[in-house]
């Protein structure tokens, strides 16, 4: 039940959060502006929308994250993602407002991929048969194999924005798909952070059908979604 409450709660926040947030975005002009040939859209849409995704989703883990766990490593693993989750969010924020130099992005990049395989052991470590390998991958390889899967899927994935309800529907489906594998395996810390991903994309999916309610994920949900994504599978 618990993760039901989560994915309500990020649902929420990000539904009455949303128009408050674009009117702000308006007002700052915090937008981006239908001045180039290729971009679609044809009114300015608020660039800051992975501002409202984020807090809903540290919001609902910490009213909902289960206070017991059997495995202590559980606890660790949320350690080091968080700590991922800040670096990346500072640098979404600048990105989104301002623009950040894609030297400096690669950089915090590598730097999570730090945080997150070599302190957070969370790691690559057997291709399970995919493009024929079955051996067991060495030390070394699933820290570069970890290294280079996770910073090409968060930069693909940021590729895909620029599509009404793209990003954030991709994102969704890929959290529910994890959210109810963790409830079949027993997994349920797990199972409720992708279930308060799903609450606060769902939403934001939605809202890009919506002319008031329209803004992009940017880079700060993008950053989010790959991150959680990466560190679950």
């Amino acid at each position: 039940m618990t993760f039901f409450l989560a994915a309500i709660t990020s649902f929420f926040v990000v539904f009455f959060g949303t128009p408050s947030l674009i009117k702000v975005a308006k007002l700052k002009h915090l937008v981006d502006e239908p001045k180039e040939d290729r971009k679609l859209h044809e009114r300015s849409i608020p660039t800051i929308g992975g501002i409202m995704i984020f807090s809903a989703f540290v919001f609902s883990i910490a009213l909902w994250f289960p206070d017991k766990l059997g495995d202590q490593e559980s606890f660790s693993d949320f350690k080091y993602l968080t700590a991922s989750l800040i670096v990346l969010f500072f640098v979404g924020v600048k990105d989104d407002i301002i623009g950040t130099a894609p030297m400096y992005k690669l950089i915090a990049h590598v730097i999570v991929a730090f945080i997150l395989v070599m302190m957070g052991d969370i790691r690559i470590t057997n291709m399970h048969g995919l493009f024929g390998v079955y051996e067991t991958i060495p030390e070394w390889g699933t820290i570069l194999l970890s290294f280079f899967t996770y910073i090409v899927i968060v930069n693909a994935y940021n590729l895909i924005d620029g599509v009404d309800g793209l990003a954030s529907g991709i994102g969704a489906i890929n959290a529910a798909f994890f959210g109810i594998w963790f409830l079949i395996t027993g997994q349920v810390y797990l199972a409720v952070a992708s279930f308060a991903l799903v609450g606060a994309l769902v939403i934001a999916s939605i809202g890009q059908a919506q002319h008031y309610r329209r803004l992009y994920v940017s880079g700060i949900g993008l950053y989010l979604v790959m991150t959680i994504m990466f560190s679950q599978s």
